[in-house]
């Protein structure tokens, strides 16, 4: 049972080191488009951009804490509505759905956009119950900012009930140590103000906590 924890702590420690060194050679990440659209109009081209698409909403950090040990690696993906127009003609197509079924998926899209800043997060911890977001003993903090100084605080939080090979296939990359999860901040303030709007310019996720904290930051196109 030992050899096979450090052997499991082995791959693990050599898959995120990889990880690690490929993200720091990596070019800055595009900007996104906030932008409202109609994701039903917006084209099935979609279909086969979808890698390039998620690529382009998705951001990555990796966090050591002073023992080098990894704290946390993280892929966040926005589902700004770009992505979700995206994702609905890949989901679509993946599960061959029917025009009823289309347009059911379609309006949750849009419902959850309404009220949501949604991110899907991908994370591996070194230690599993470093993993969780759900609990109240949850070792990270989640807070979202935009660039006017308006920073909220989760709203909820969803782990992925997906099969990996699905995650795999919209939410890459997905590993035998990885956990999903959904992550929702209110989109409407408490003055109105949209925090997701045509005027945003850029959106900061910052995760916090006694093993470290670090972010992950979406720009707008001008």
């Amino acid at each position: 049972m030992i050899a096979r924890r450090s052997l499991a702590a082995g791959l693990l420690g050599s898959a995120l080191l990889a990880s690690a060194l490929l993200a720091a050679c990596a070019p800055p990440p595009p900007p996104v488009r906030f932008a409202p659209v109609d994701i039903e109009a917006y084209g099935h081209w979609h279909r086969s951009e979808y890698a390039r698409i998620h690529r382009r909403w998705t951001r990555y950090k990796h966090l050591t804490n002073s023992d080098y040990t990894t704290t946390l690696d993280v892929h966040a993906t926005l589902l700004g509505d770009e992505f979700r127009a995206a994702y609905l003609a890949e989901v679509t197509a993946l599960r061959r759905f029917t025009p009823p079924q289309h347009a059911a998926l379609a309006k949750d899209l849009r419902s959850a956009g309404d009220r949501w800043v949604e991110v899907v997060l991908e994370m591996v911890t070194s230690n599993w119950r470093w993993n969780d977001l759900t609990s109240p003993r949850s070792v990270w903090t989640l807070t979202l900012a935009d660039d006017a100084g308006h920073v909220v605080a989760v709203a909820e939080v969803a782990s992925l009930q997906e099969k990996p090979d699905t995650l795999q296939a919209l939410f890459p990359p997905v590993t035998p140590f990885t956990r999903g999860w959904r992550v929702r901040f209110p989109r409407v303030l408490s003055d109105g103000t949209l925090l997701l709007g045509p005027t945003t310019r850029a959106l900061t996720l910052r995760f916090a906590g006694a093993l470290g904290s670090t972010e992950v930051r979406w720009e707008g196109r001008p």
